[in-house]
């Protein structure tokens, strides 16, 4: 709840399950320190993390020439009662409404569902960094 939390932080949560006592800067952990800042550092550099990268870099970086990408629609493929939603831009979160909520509620999509076939359904795709797609509708049946 500290307005000012330490840069780095340690804690024996067998005996401290409550995270009061920062073990960080206690000389008896400098060991465990190192290791786990290595252990970090092997993870960060596995996962190509960049949040540390300058802002403008990674909008090069993810901007060609400076033109920012658009979220591919999404695309919709009903089967046997179940409805699946696709985008085809890799790693795009895909929002979904039936036409009869609110205009402002949206549904995260995790996987296959089975739509009410009366009722329109709409979805987007969003990627950080790219523009929002344009909204797919799938009329009622």
């Amino acid at each position: 709840f500290s307005k000012n939390r330490p840069a780095v932080e340690l804690y024996d949560t067998w005996n401290d399950p409550h995270e009061l006592n920062n073990l960080a800067e206690n000389l008896a952990y400098k060991t465990t320190m190192q290791s786990m800042q290595t252990a970090l550092n092997v993870h960060l550099k596995r996962i190509g993390e960049t949040g540390v990268e300058p802002e403008k870099d990674m909008i090069n970086r993810m901007w060609p020439e400076g033109i920012q990408p658009i979220t591919s629609a999404p695309v919709f493929s009903r089967g046997d009662e179940i409805m699946t939603i696709s985008s085809d831009t890799t790693d795009a979160s895909i929002g979904y409404r039936f036409s009869s909520w609110p205009k402002d509620k949206w549904a995260l999509y995790t996987g296959p569902f089975k739509p009410d076939p009366a009722i329109a359904l709409h979805a987007k795709a969003i990627r950080y960094g790219y523009k929002e797609s344009p909204i797919s509708t799938i009329s009622a049946e």
